[in-house]
C-alpha cells in the first residue's frame, strides 16, 4: 500500500482568489479538496482505497476498487469500527514515516490487526 496526498489551492497566504492564477489554473478547486488517501493494492488481495478529507466536514472516502472501480460508490459507512481504525492508522502511519521504515510499519500493522 502507499500514501496518496493532495493539496487543494486555497491554502494561506493568499487563498484561493486572491492568489495570481498560475498557468494551469484549475477554477474548480478548493481547499476543502485537500486528502490524503491510503491505497492498497495486493497481488491476491485488497484492492481500495481510503480517504480522509481535510474540511469542516470531516469527510472519509472508502471504495473496493474489485466491485467499484470507477469509485462511484462511498462504503465508508458500511465499513466496521475495526476496519476503519486499521485504515486511519496505517494512513497515520504512512504520513509520518519515510523510505524503508514504511515497510516494516506496514508488515507491524498487519500483524497487530489480523
Amino acid at each position: 500500500d502507499f500514501l496518496e496526498t493532495y493539496h487543494g489551492e486555497g491554502f494561506p497566504p493568499c487563498n484561493l482568489w486572491t492568489c495570481p492564477p498560475p498557468k494551469t489554473w484549475n477554477d474548480g478547486d478548493a481547499k476543502n479538496n485537500t486528502f490524503h488517501c491510503l491505497r492498497t493494492l495486493e497481488e491476491e488481495g485488497e484492492n481500495s482505497i481510503y480517504c480522509q478529507f481535510l474540511d469542516d466536514e470531516n469527510f472519509r472516502e472508502y471504495f473496493d476498487m474489485t466491485v467499484d472501480e470507477w469509485q462511484l460508490e462511498n462504503r465508508y459507512g458500511e465499513l466496521s469500527d475495526e476496519a476503519r481504525f486499521k485504515y486511519e492508522s496505517r494512513l497515520a502511519q504512512l504520513k509520518k514515516c519515510h523510505g524503508d521504515s514504511c515497510r516494516q510499519v506496514h508488515k507491524d500493522s498487519r500483524t497487530i490487526n489480523q
